[in-house]
């Protein structure tokens, strides 16, 4: 493989891995806040 290729593989896996974290705390915030919201209605 080229250095090209490399790095874009590099590249592409480092932003997949950021989107994966970025949606997981995502959905961890959203539960967390609908969590929130249904102790306090008790």
């Amino acid at each position: 493989m080229k250095n090209t290729a490399i790095n874009r593989v590099v590249i592409l896996g480092a932003l997949a891995i950021i989107g994966i974290m970025a949606i997981q705390g995502y959905l961890l915030v959203t539960t967390w806040d609908n969590e929130e919201k249904s102790t306090k209605r008790k």
